[in-house]
Protein backbone atom coordinates (compact mmCIF):
# COMPACT_ATOMS: atom_id res chain seq x y z
CA UNK A 1 0.00 0.00 0.00
CA UNK A 2 0.96 3.60 -1.32
CA UNK A 3 1.62 6.27 2.01
CA UNK A 4 -0.89 8.63 0.23
CA UNK A 5 -3.69 5.22 0.59
CA UNK A 6 -2.92 4.24 4.07
CA UNK A 7 -3.21 7.71 5.67
CA UNK A 8 -6.70 7.58 4.14
CA UNK A 9 -7.54 3.92 4.74
CA UNK A 10 -8.31 2.17 8.70
CA UNK A 11 -5.08 1.80 10.29
CA UNK A 12 -3.95 -1.31 11.52
CA UNK A 13 -4.13 -2.77 14.74
CA UNK A 14 -1.65 -5.17 16.65
CA UNK A 15 0.57 -5.12 14.18
CA UNK A 16 4.49 -4.73 14.10
CA UNK A 17 7.18 -5.58 11.97
CA UNK A 18 10.06 -7.93 12.27
CA UNK A 19 12.20 -4.90 13.16
CA UNK A 20 10.43 -4.12 15.78
CA UNK A 21 8.79 -6.73 17.07
CA UNK A 22 9.03 -6.81 21.17
CA UNK A 23 6.57 -3.37 20.55
CA UNK A 24 3.37 -3.37 18.82
CA UNK A 25 2.82 -0.22 16.53
CA UNK A 26 -0.02 2.48 16.91
CA UNK A 27 -0.65 4.03 13.64
CA UNK A 28 -2.63 7.54 13.67
CA UNK A 29 -2.83 10.73 12.12
CA UNK A 30 0.40 12.66 11.97
CA UNK A 31 -0.99 15.21 14.37
CA UNK A 32 -2.64 12.96 16.85
CA UNK A 33 0.93 10.74 16.74
CA UNK A 34 3.03 14.55 17.12
CA UNK A 35 1.19 15.19 20.12
CA UNK A 36 1.30 11.84 22.40
CA UNK A 37 5.11 12.04 21.16
CA UNK A 38 5.47 15.15 23.05
CA UNK A 39 5.64 13.80 25.87
CA UNK A 40 8.60 11.07 25.97
CA UNK A 41 11.22 12.18 28.02
CA UNK A 42 13.80 11.96 25.26
CA UNK A 43 12.04 14.79 23.53
CA UNK A 44 13.54 17.51 25.88
CA UNK A 45 17.08 16.99 24.39
CA UNK A 46 16.10 16.53 20.95
CA UNK A 47 14.15 20.21 21.36
CA UNK A 48 17.41 21.26 22.65
CA UNK A 49 19.47 20.54 20.04
CA UNK A 50 17.01 21.97 17.47
CA UNK A 51 16.16 25.10 19.28
CA UNK A 52 12.91 24.00 19.81
CA UNK A 53 10.42 25.66 22.10
CA UNK A 54 7.30 23.83 21.13
CA UNK A 55 7.56 20.46 19.68
CA UNK A 56 4.35 20.02 18.36
CA UNK A 57 4.23 23.28 16.76
CA UNK A 58 7.58 23.17 15.60
CA UNK A 59 7.97 19.81 14.34
CA UNK A 60 6.77 20.79 11.20
CA UNK A 61 8.60 24.00 10.70
CA UNK A 62 12.31 22.04 11.32
CA UNK A 63 11.17 18.61 8.91
CA UNK A 64 8.74 20.19 6.28
CA UNK A 65 8.83 16.76 4.89
CA UNK A 66 8.55 14.67 7.33
CA UNK A 67 5.03 12.87 8.04
CA UNK A 68 5.16 10.87 11.40
CA UNK A 69 2.62 8.14 11.12
CA UNK A 70 3.38 5.20 14.26
CA UNK A 71 4.71 4.81 17.47
CA UNK A 72 4.90 2.48 19.92
CA UNK A 73 1.28 1.36 21.06
CA UNK A 74 2.22 1.42 25.18
CA UNK A 75 -1.49 0.53 26.01
CA UNK A 76 -1.68 -2.54 23.76
CA UNK A 77 1.77 -3.57 24.92
CA UNK A 78 0.23 -3.26 29.01
CA UNK A 79 -2.69 -4.76 28.20
CA UNK A 80 -0.48 -7.73 27.01
CA UNK A 81 1.93 -7.81 29.58
CA UNK A 82 1.16 -6.15 32.61
CA UNK A 83 5.09 -5.94 33.10
CA UNK A 84 5.46 -4.17 29.38
CA UNK A 85 8.08 -1.08 30.42
CA UNK A 86 7.63 2.05 28.67
CA UNK A 87 11.11 3.11 28.56
CA UNK A 88 13.38 5.37 26.36
CA UNK A 89 13.40 2.06 23.62
CA UNK A 90 9.62 2.40 23.35
CA UNK A 91 10.13 6.24 22.85
CA UNK A 92 10.51 6.18 19.06
CA UNK A 93 8.00 6.53 16.19
CA UNK A 94 8.27 6.52 12.61
CA UNK A 95 7.87 8.90 9.66
CA UNK A 96 7.84 9.57 5.66
CA UNK A 97 9.78 11.22 3.92
CA UNK A 98 7.49 13.07 1.54
CA UNK A 99 9.77 14.72 -0.88
CA UNK A 100 10.95 11.17 -2.06
CA UNK A 101 7.69 9.64 -4.48
CA UNK A 102 8.26 6.10 -2.62
CA UNK A 103 8.06 7.72 0.93
CA UNK A 104 11.20 6.05 2.59
CA UNK A 105 10.28 5.16 5.96
CA UNK A 106 12.58 6.75 9.20
CA UNK A 107 12.92 5.75 12.67
CA UNK A 108 13.06 8.57 15.29
CA UNK A 109 14.95 7.34 18.50
CA UNK A 110 16.78 9.37 21.35
CA UNK A 111 19.87 7.89 20.21
CA UNK A 112 20.37 7.82 16.53
CA UNK A 113 17.41 10.40 15.81
CA UNK A 114 16.11 10.36 12.52
CA UNK A 115 17.77 6.96 10.66
CA UNK A 116 16.57 5.21 7.26
CA UNK A 117 14.24 2.12 8.24
CA UNK A 118 12.46 1.24 5.22
CA UNK A 119 13.51 2.37 1.54
CA UNK A 120 10.05 2.99 0.42
CA UNK A 121 6.52 2.86 2.71
CA UNK A 122 5.33 0.06 0.48
CA UNK A 123 8.20 -2.36 1.60
CA UNK A 124 7.51 -1.19 5.67
CA UNK A 125 3.66 -1.92 4.91
CA UNK A 126 4.35 -4.98 3.17
CA UNK A 127 6.44 -6.48 5.91
CA UNK A 128 3.72 -5.82 8.99
CA UNK A 129 2.97 -8.47 11.29
CA UNK A 130 0.16 -9.47 14.11
CA UNK A 131 1.54 -8.83 17.47
CA UNK A 132 2.66 -9.76 19.76
CA UNK A 133 4.68 -12.05 17.58
CA UNK A 134 5.33 -15.77 18.48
Amino acid sequence: MKYYDFIESNFPEAMTCPELQDYPLWFDEHETIIEEVSTFSVIDDFMSDMEMSDFVVEFSDCFPDYRVFAACDAEIAMDEDPDFVFDSYAEFFLCVDTSKPECPVLIWTGESQFEDFFPSFEEFYDSLIDWPVD
